[in-house]
């Protein structure tokens, strides 16, 4: 499987896509595991769910911000009012079925997307 954009993965619904990139934000729910994984071109949810490999549920325990991971998986639509319209990809998300640890980042003093990241540059 070749590795897509995320820009192009948006018209793939239904498909298995391979996306890299970096995570952006992560957020653990339990039985669920969030994040944003970041390309040149957006942002895109993956989601990975309980039942996933036991690789893949510890890649997602493991990551943090600014990882650089490959994620496999079903590209889906999300469910009714879990929409994000400011995102070109608000309408879908992945569903994880393998998440790969390609590179471990020290995190960043402030976040990459922040608007005061030009300030923050001053004191480096």
């Amino acid at each position: 499987m070749n590795r897509i954009f995320i820009e192009e993965a948006i018209n793939k619904v239904g498909e298995s896509v391979l996306l890299k990139g970096w995570v952006h934000v992560r957020r653990n729910l339990g039985k669920m595991v969030f994040f944003d994984l970041r390309d040149k071109t957006g942002l895109m949810q993956i989601v990975v769910l309980s039942k996933a490999s036991e690789a893949t549920l510890q890649a997602a325990k493991d990551i943090r911000p600014e990882y650089v991971v490959a994620v496999k998986g079903k590209l889906q639509a999300r469910k009714p009012g879990s929409a994000n319209e400011k995102l070109a990809s608000g309408q879908v998300e992945v569903l994880c079925e393998e998440l790969t640890i390609l590179n471990e980042a020290k995190t960043p003093p402030f976040e990459i997307e922040n608007e005061d990241r030009q300030a923050a540059r001053s004191y480096v």
